[in-house]
């Protein structure tokens, strides 16, 4: 099985050789590594996706929480992705009113109410009002879904957009500065892990998650041998072949220091990669199951955009 941790350039091939890749263009692998400590416990979970196989879209939730739509998606993958401004609020100030609104205030109205006999819930009203949102920190554009979030507001000019272009294959995704086009699938407002296998952002500890664009140069040899036997051994269809894979997608999530994790998509050969919101908002699933959930109730209810992957 690859290891992201530990296999460095071998990593990309490793998924090409795998027999599940090989069959279905998508791997799912949990690694050990990071702080062991932190929401992750020591694990790296990760996805690579062919995107020729795969075709990536922008998703907004239907359900209250945020993993109960992504269940629903019947997605190849999808995982969280925006970072968004709370009803409440994002201020330490804000944010702290809404602890003591859910925590103290909330439930002693309902005890209240309870006092007279009364049936209310006022936790759960209180928790909605504060908790959910309806703004992005930065513009989401997707086309599939009807989604476009573009409110002055949302818009984050100095950070970086996420996703693909009208066409369907590597060369069509993108991660660059700016506010993304108003056309097809793109989320804004991210922040840039790798910049042409660079680290790019500031050293902090937490735990983080990426989408990333792993180009395959098959100069090198160990890529071209085993982009040959992918190609290959890729199962038979009645459509027109597919055109040569070029790239690969992954999104992977890790707990510690963004430079270690920076420097081990790197050595995979991950050239450039954009991070979503991480800490607590973290979500990945496949099919009508979750490959790894790391979000508060709070955070169910705050998430609402997300990348997906569908089979086509």
């Amino acid at each position: 099985m690859p290891d992201l941790v530990k296999d460095g350039p071998k990593f990309f091939p490793n998924v090409l050789r795998d027999s599940e890749f090989q069959k279905h263009g998508i791997l799912f692998g949990i690694n050990a590594g990071g702080a062991p400590r932190e929401m992750l416990h020591g694990m790296v979970p990760w996805a690579v996706i062919d995107p020729r196989k795969h075709i990536l879209y922008v998703w907004q939730k239907k359900d209250l929480y945020f993993p109960d739509s992504g269940v629903k998606l019947g997605s190849s993958v999808f995982t969280n992705g925006s970072f968004n401004v709370y009803k409440g609020g994002n201020t330490k100030p804000q944010k702290a009113a809404a602890w003591l609104m859910v925590n103290v205030f909330a439930p002693v109205a309902n005890g209240f109410f309870g006092v007279f006999g009364l049936k209310a819930n006022v936790v759960a009203g209180v928790k909605y009002s504060l908790y959910v949102s309806d703004e992005s920190e930065g513009f989401i554009i997707g086309n599939r879904e009807g989604i476009s979030e573009k409110k002055p507001q949302e818009s984050r000019p100095t950070q970086h957009h996420f996703g693909r272009k009208q066409g369907r294959y590597f060369e069509d995704y993108d991660i660059a500065v700016g506010d993304p086009p108003n056309v097809s699938e793109w989320i804004g407002g991210l922040f840039r892990t790798l910049n042409n296998y660079q680290f790019a952002e500031p050293e902090q500890f937490n735990t983080f998650g990426i989408w990333g664009l792993a180009p395959l140069d098959v100069s090198d040899p160990e890529i071209r041998s085993a982009v040959e036997e992918y190609m290959r051994n890729e199962p038979r269809t009645d459509g027109p072949p597919l055109p040569k894979c070029t790239g690969l997608l992954i999104a992977a999530f890790w707990s510690g220091s963004l430079k270690d994790f920076a420097t081990i998509l790197a050595n995979d050969r991950v050239m450039d990669a954009a991070r979503i919101d991480g800490s607590d908002s973290i979500v990945m699933g496949r099919g009508n199951g979750l490959v790894f959930d790391g979000e508060t109730e709070k955070k169910k209810m705050y998430n609402r955009w997300g990348f997906q992957c569908q089979a086509g």
